[in-house]
């Protein structure tokens, strides 16, 4: 009897060895559970209209904290204390639960992701192509300003080249009025030459000597007839 009580006793002093302290062990995961899923909830209310990948990240970290206290649990060993035993085994069940919402929420979640990246993508082809359209505007405009300022370019050269036109036939209007003085000049200085020149002089005078004498023949026979 003595035995028995003795091996009783050593039974429960070596089970309540591992009792406290797995205990607590299951308490610190318990309270982990617990702040995570607080804090999920608070941002949750918080941002009721949260989507896309911030509220991706949101599930996932509280999956991740769940599955984390999932591992510590596994590492607890109940060496048999049903306490201990059912302990962890309602913290199990209660992590269980959340993943399971977590896993039914997670198709919702990946729409939104994937909705809020199709929104990025349009504003971003909406954008590239707002910047095509400016872009090409600007080359148009760059284009109109590089066709004036060739046009004017040309306008210049041809303006030039009238210009050179002009001055070539300011050359030759003056050679043409350089040769008519120089002809004029040359028909005065003949007829200087001729006016002034004696032996001429004489011969008009004979020839119109002769000629009076001429007419006053003729009139001499007028009246003989």
């Amino acid at each position: 009897m003595a035995t028995l009580i003795q091996s009783a006793f050593r039974t429960y002093s070596t089970r309540k060895k591992y009792i406290i302290p797995n205990l607590r062990r299951l308490q610190e995961v318990e309270s982990k559970i617990h702040r995570a899923g607080e804090k999920f909830s608070n941002v949750l209310s918080n941002n009721p209209s949260l989507s896309g990948e911030k509220l991706r990240l949101t599930y996932a970290e509280y999956e991740e904290a769940l599955t984390k206290g999932l591992l510590e649990l596994d590492s607890v060993s109940t060496k048999g204390v049903d306490i201990v035993r059912d302990r962890r085994k309602n913290i199990v069940i209660t992590i269980n639960a959340e993943l399971a919402k977590i896993d039914a929420k997670k198709p919702e979640i990946m729409s939104s992701v994937f909705r809020e990246r199709k929104e990025k993508e349009e504003a971003i082809a909406q954008s590239q192509s707002t910047e095509a359209v400016a872009s090409s505007q600007s080359n148009s405009e760059c284009d109109d300003d590089c066709d004036g300022i060739n046009g004017d370019i040309d306008d210049f050269e041809n303006m030039e080249i009238d210009s050179r036109d002009t001055e070539m036939e300011s050359v030759h209007s003056t050679d043409n009025c350089e040769n008519l003085e120089s002809s004029v000049n040359d028909t005065e200085i003949e007829e200087f030459e001729i006016v002034s020149d004696p032996v001429l002089i004489e011969l008009e005078a004979e020839e119109e000597a002769l000629r009076q004498e001429k007419e006053k023949l003729d009139k001499m026979l007028e009246c003989w007839e």
